[in-house]
């Protein structure tokens, strides 16, 4: 195994575990606009979920993950 691959396999842990304590809705509007490249608005529209909810859902998440990376 590559040192990439090491990394690589641990940050995907990291965020498996950060997206498990989400809430469904809050994984597909995520995975709609990062994975599925879908516009924010059509998003927001079709689950429910105003502007502001999506962006700071979006910061939490960032938030989460940058906390995985600072050393204890």
């Amino acid at each position: 195994m590559t040192c990439f691959a090491s990394t690589h396999d641990g940050n995907l842990g990291k965020l498996k575990k950060i997206l498990a304590r989400l809430a469904p809705v809050e994984r597909e509007a995520l995975a709609r606009f990062y994975l599925l490249d879908q516009d924010a608005v059509r998003i927001t529209a079709e689950l429910g979920i105003n502007d502001s909810q999506f962006r700071e859902l979006k910061a939490r998440i960032r938030t989460a993950y940058l906390a995985t990376e600072r050393p204890n």
